[in-house]
Parts: C-alpha cells; sequence; structure tokens
C-alpha cells in the first residue's frame, strides 16, 4: 500500500528533512555536499538522510522519484521506511489503520504500544492531515499502483520476482509473502499459488518449481513454494488456523487477484448449470453479483457449521518440497 505523506516536519526523525525532499523534487538528485549547502543541515545529516532514501528506494541510482515538494509518497509494506518517522510504530499504525477500522485502544494492542503513545500519534498524524477527525486515513492519500511489483520494497526482489513471472507465465494467482515482501533483505522469497479448478497439482507444483529452479541460478535466491486450495483460503479467513495462509492473506498477489465471494461459490459448486443457480438463488443460498454468483450469509453459516479442518501436506516435487494446503472434513 502507497501513502502520500504531506511534508511536514512533526512527522520526521531527521531535521530538515521536508527541506531535503524538496531540494531533491527540484534538482532530481544531489550529494550530501550540495543537499547540506541549499538546505542548512549539517554534512552528516544530509549523508544519513539521502542513505536511508536510497534504502526505501526513493532515490534509484541516484534519481528521485516518489517525491514532491509538497509530500513524499511511502510504502507501508517497506520496514525501511520505519527510519523516516519519527514516532516508533508510525509505519505499521498507518498499515493498520488503511486496512481497517481499527480503534486506538485495538491499534495499542495489537502493537503493544501504551495507549497515551497511540494517541499522541493519532493526534500528530492528524494536524498534518493524514488522519480525519474520527482518525480515519484519508482516503485521497492512499494509492494503488497500476504493477503489483512496485509494492515489492527492495529492488532485488523486484528484480527476481519479474524474471520468475515472465519464465512461468501463470495461469493461477500468486501471492508473494514473509519477509522479503516487507522489505527485509532475505535471501528466502515466500510464494503462494492458488489452485484453480481443473488445474493439476502436480503439472502445477511442476512448473512452479522450474521457474523458481531457473530464478536462483540467476539471482540466488531461494523460493519456499506452496499451493493451497481456494476453498482453504476461504476457510482459513474464518478460521485463522494456518498460519501459511494468514502470512500470505497479508502478502502482494504479484500476479491476479485475491479469491472473491464469487471464486469461492464456483470452487465448492463446481461447473453448476442455470437451473441449480436458480434453485439455490430461489431458496436463498444463492445471489447473482456484477462477477458472477455468490453464497448468500444465509448458506454461509450454513457452510460454517461443518466440521472443517485445514490440512497442510509436505509434497516431494523434483526433489523440492512443495507445502500443500486443503481442507478436509474434521474426524468426529
Amino acid at each position: 500500500m502507497l501513502l502520500t505523506v504531506p511534508l511536514k516536519k512533526q512527522l520526521f526523525r531527521c531535521s530538515g528533512f521536508p527541506e531535503i525532499i524538496q531540494y531533491l523534487a527540484t534538482h532530481g538528485k544531489a550529494t550530501p555536499s550540495s543537499a547540506a549547502k541549499a538546505t542548512g543541515v549539517s554534512v552528516k545529516t544530509a549523508w544519513s538522510t539521502l542513505k536511508l532514501l536510497k534504502k526505501t528506494g526513493h532515490l534509484d541510482d541516484g534519481e528521485a522519484k516518489w517525491i514532491n515538494k509538497d509530500f513524499i509518497i511511502v510504502n507501508l509494506r517497506d520496514v525501511a521506511v520505519d527510519g523516516l518517522f519519527r514516532f516508533s510504530g508510525t509505519r505499521h499504525f498507518l498499515l493498520l489503520k488503511v486496512k481497517s477500522d481499527i480503534s486506538l485502544s485495538e491499534a495499542a494492542s495489537y502493537l503493544s504500544i501504551n495507549y497515551s503513545t497511540i494517541k499522541k500519534l493519532a493526534a500528530t498524524l492528524k494536524s498534518a492531515g493524514i488522519l480525519t477527525e474520527e482518525n480515519k486515513v484519508r482516503n485521497e492519500l492512499i494509492m494503488q499502483p497500476e504493477n503489483p511489483l512496485s509494492l515489492i520494497p527492495r529492488r532485488e526482489h523486484r528484480q527476481a520476482i519479474k524474471f520468475f513471472l515472465d519464465d512461468l507465465r501463470p495461469e493461477t494467482p500468486l501471492c508473494m509473502y514473509g519477509d522479503a515482501s516487507w522489505g527485509v533483505e532475505s535471501l528466502e522469497i515466500d510464494l503462494l499459488a492458488l489452485q484453480k479448478a481443473k488445474v493439476n497439482l502436480t503439472l502445477l507444483s511442476e512448473q512452479l518449481i522450474n521457474s523458481a529452479s531457473a530464478t536462483t541460478l540467476r539471482y540466488g535466491f531461494t523460493f519456499n513454494i506452496a499451493v493451497a486450495s481456494i476453498a482453504a483460503w476461504f476457510e482459513n479467513l474464518r478460521a485463522k488456523s494456518n498460519q501459511t495462509l494468514m502470512d500470505a492473506a497479508d502478502g502482494i498477489f504479484i500476479y491476479g487477484s485475491a479469491p472473491k465471494d464469487e471464486d469461492y461459490f464456483a470452487c465448492v459448486e463446481g461447473n453448476v448449470d442455470e437451473n441449480r443457480i436458480n434453485e439455490l438463488v430461489t431458496k436463498g443460498y444463492a445471489k447473482r453479483t456484477e462477477n458472477g454468483v455468490a453464497y448468500t450469509e444465509k448458506a454461509l453459516s450454513s457452510i460454517k457449521e461443518k466440521p472443517i479442518t485445514i490440512k497442510e501436506t509436505p509434497l516431494k516435487i523434483k526433489d523440492k518440497k512443495v507445502k500443500f494446503i486443503s481442507i478436509a472434513l474434521a474426524k468426529a
């Protein structure tokens, strides 16, 4: 998730940060000495700021991007962005608020931060024009990039994933999750493929492994690959019992998108004919949507009553381990 952050001094850790950003917005690049001379900060401060901006991707090969005279765009998935803000937990708090209308007390508990500290942070963000009076992130500041790979914080990981996708030419949704998806300088990349109906598990796994191996040879990163059924994905949204799927739900869909309600209906019902759909609609178990057909709350409540477990099975494909995640009826 990208967020436009106004250049308000109270938000940033580094003194003279707004002035350095404004200088970069005008000139496109800077050296520590030129930035220090133009903004009045010390050379040491300018050097550390430019170094951090390079790490956060705002200086790419010396050229500035995602900056303006009035704001800077930050990737809330990038742990390096933490270094920009004055108050600890700012990035994580903003990410929580963008994803859901979580209360300040809930955010404090989730982040393990004192409630009074969260209140002060919210007040600062409100005064800077990021939060509304209702403590919601202003919609106009939230950005979704056209290319989801832009959300991958580290350039080396982006390059590897682009190569992987070009080699694979995927037909199923793919999600990158884990440390690398949050900008941690990891040598491992975690990927989850969602298995569509009629897609052969072994063939899909072999294709993923082949492309992962080719990418490893080119870039050196190793891949941890998992394949999950769409039914397991939806069941875990309710049960939250599988850690891999919980992590992936917080990941980046590098191809396709997270399953929608219509995908779940198609997964459970299979190649259902029009008569069956009409019957389910009449009984109040299904509804027609712009994207197809989905279950109603009545149907979902009935499905949730069934004893279902999520199982994770390691499969060996071409001497590589692939985690396959599916659902099964729970034993009585």
